[in-house]
Parts: structure tokens; sequence; C-alpha cells
């Protein structure tokens, strides 16, 4: 991550090459950027179970504030789903730790990735669909759209 962004210094901290955590710093600029894999579902092998956390959890322990930016993208791993079970389960959980970071830290900017088709990969000849892409997608929008979140549209 840090060949993006010259300033960053990567930390080298011994997790998993696939599902991290990662992160790297820019003292100069004040500024730290963590990435991690989000649990299940997870289509990574070779993954630690204990390298897995689910994004609600994971926002449930941020402070947030002014200077922090929490980008979340959660809908390429359910794309084998049906849409009315584990996805809008997740999503709930997510809408809900969500609103309590903004209770508490209502500075903080929150960004969602939309869904988005035009995989060109077996991914799309086996498993997906644009059909369910856009339909969670749309659930994505509906679930989010009371909130002050921005949604960053790649559809």
């Amino acid at each position: 991550m840090d060949a993006l962004i010259n300033a960053l210094k990567e930390l080298n901290l011994y997790t998993s090459a696939k599902s991290g955590p990662f992160e790297a710093v820019d003292t100069g600029n004040n500024i730290r950027l963590v990435w991690r894999a989000h649990g299940f579902p997870i289509w990574t092998s070779m993954t630690p179970r204990a390298d897995l956390h689910y994004i609600a959890s994971e926002l449930d322990a941020l402070g947030g504030g002014q200077h922090s930016v929490v980008i979340i993208t959660t809908w390429m791993h359910f794309a084998t789903f049906p849409l009315a079970t584990l996805y809008q389960k997740r999503l709930a959980g997510i809408h809900r730790a969500v609103l309590a970071l903004l209770q508490r830290a209502p500075q903080t900017l929150v960004l969602i990735k939309s869904a988005k088709t035009g995989h060109k990969d077996i991914f799309k000849d086996i498993f997906g669909s644009d059909w369910l892409s856009w339909q969670l997608d749309c659930a994505l929008r509906m679930m989010f759209k009371e909130l002050p979140v921005v949604i960053i549209d790649v559809w």
C-alpha cells in the first residue's frame, strides 16, 4: 500500500499477507492508514480466523473524530448469497455501528463504496451476476440513505 503514496512507510506487523491488518504512517503529514480484511464470508484461502474481524466490530472500536476517515466496502463477498439473508443482516449491523460512530464522533467522514459490475474474471462467469450485484447495491443504498455518509458510486 505504501508504494502508492511515497510518504507512507509501512509498519511490519507480521500479519497474514491475505488479511492483514496492514498499517502505514506518514509522520510528516500526520496520517495513519490501516487496512484489514473483513470477517466471513471471505474468499481468501489460508487466512487465520483470528485475523478476520467484522466491520461493525471494527467500527465499534473506533474513536472517530474530525481527522478520521472510514471507508467501507461490503458487497463483493456476498454476491453468492441470497439478498434476504446474510447480506441484509450484515448491512443492518454495519448501519448500527456507523450510526453509533457518528453519534459519538459526528465529524467522522464515512465513505461507503457501492457495488459494481464489469468484472472480467472467472468470478463473474461462475458466481456473480450483474442482476444480483445491482440488488446488493440497491440494498446498500437503502440501508444508508438516512445517514450522513458518502456513497462512492462506482456502478
